[in-house]
């Protein structure tokens, strides 16, 4: 009989940050396909809790994003070991080649050359989110007149933020801190995705507030996948692309 097994580990880390040390968690979901695989063939993955993607929530990995990717995987029978922790441990381990995929994330300059993103799992659109009597202004009006901005930390709006000469303040996790920043009058401005930050705020004492926004772009997020585990399993990604694009279809059909 086929199975599909998940053991739940802990793993804690000691970051450094400044002048202050801080502990966080890991999750590391272990899941074991169908069939027996060798151990050489493990693909290790890193994620984040995006909200609704992509979350663990009593042990499991959870989300529309989350379930496309196991499903592709069954499909290719392949086993893998998957780690939650933030988005940017998971950019970090992966250009270290701790691991060998990160979803979902989209195209960017900080991964260019370093491997191949998968076909879109799901898109994202991005708005600039501003609370109370404050007026929308244009991208050059926030970079000319200083504006406090944010995005979360480590994403690749955070970091296009910082390269494009916006006054960026603190280092929020997710949307929750994106909220508490506005409602808090730590920024002028957040750039934030709109599912996610609408969620925030149902979600928290803030959701009878008036929050303005204005679009700012849609991203296609799907697996990245390492340069290195690519050149050692050829032929994968255009595999792992159709099955991927079988299980979209699949879900889609129940939805």
């Amino acid at each position: 009989m086929n199975s599909l097994y998940l053991s739940l580990l802990i793993k804690r880390f000691l970051r450094y940050n400044g002048s202050i040390g801080f502990l966080w968690l890991t999750t590391i979901l272990l899941v074991s396909c169908k069939t027996a695989v060798a151990e050489e063939t493990l693909i290790r993955m890193a994620t984040f809790n995006s909200v609704p993607q992509h979350y663990v929530k009593d042990g499991r990995l959870n989300g529309y994003v989350a379930s496309v990717v196991r499903c592709s995987l069954d499909r290719l029978e392949r086993e893998y070991v998957v780690e939650v922790s933030d988005l940017l441990d998971g950019k970090l381990r992966l250009r270290a080649g701790a691991v060998d995929a990160l979803f979902a994330i989209g195209e960017s300059f900080y991964h260019n050359g370093r491997g191949q993103l998968s076909k879109p799992i799901v898109y994202e659109k991005f708005y600039w989110y501003a609370s109370g009597g404050q007026e929308p202004v244009s991208a050059e009006q926030l970079v000319a007149e200083q504006y406090s901005v944010s995005a979360i930390f480590g994403s690749d709006e955070w970091f296009y933020l910082q390269t494009e000469g916006y006054r960026v303040v603190r280092r929020p996790r997710d949307s929750n801190a994106l909220l508490e920043m506005l409602t808090n009058r730590q920024a002028n401005f957040v750039l934030a995705e709109s599912v996610s930050f609408q969620k925030a705020m149902e979600e928290s004492e803030f959701k009878n507030w008036h929050f303005s926004k204005v679009f700012s772009r849609e991203v296609g997020l799907g697996v990245f996948f390492s340069n290195n585990f690519l050149a050692a399993s050829p032929g994968f990604l255009p595999s792992f692309n159709e099955a991927l694009t079988s299980c979209l279809f699949s879900r889609s059909a129940v939805q």
